[in-house]
């Protein structure tokens, strides 16, 4: 299984103003920075995210990351539920399942502080998607979006 990357979740719509950035053909990072205003590691953590997610695809030629969209736009939310490993902690979180540790549980009988941090990542990520409710900080609770989408 492939794990969530641990970075610096940036907002929704940089994720979305850097996927499309990529689509037009903006396809370094150095491009990337020039042309959005965000800073640098919010751009690859942007980038992780997106590659963690299947919609683009990161190729390194030389000293450089050359980056190319493997799917044509869409609801960015939508892929978020493909992946397996989102869609399970969404469904973890849905059965009552509140705490991290809990949650690893699920995965290995003994977690380590590493997939602990996973799991605390891919939590930030879809609190800023939307999906967890941002008022519990330690609990993860679903909206009444993330419900509907989860279970739609």
């Amino acid at each position: 299984m492939v794990l969530f990357p641990i970075i610096a979740i940036p907002d929704y719509e940089l994720l979305v103003e850097i996927y499309q950035l990529i689509e037009e053909g903006n396809n370094t990072t150095d491009r990337l920075v020039q042309k959005s205003s965000a800073d640098r590691r919010l751009i690859y953590g942007a980038v992780s995210i997106l590659s963690f997610l299947g919609l683009i695809e990161k190729k390194r030629v030389g000293r450089r990351n050359i980056y190319r969209t493997l799917v044509e736009g869409g609801d960015l939310r939508k892929y978020v539920l493909d992946n397996d490993f989102c869609r399970s902690i969404l469904k973890f979180v849905f059965n009552g399942t509140y705490s991290r540790s809990q949650i690893a549980r699920y995965f290995t009988n003994n977690p380590s502080r590493k997939l602990l941090n996973f799991i605390s990542s891919m939590a930030s990520f879809l609190r800023k998607i939307g999906f967890l409710d941002q008022r519990f900080a330690r609990r993860y609770r679903l909206t009444e979006e993330g419900e509907l989408r989860v279970f739609r």
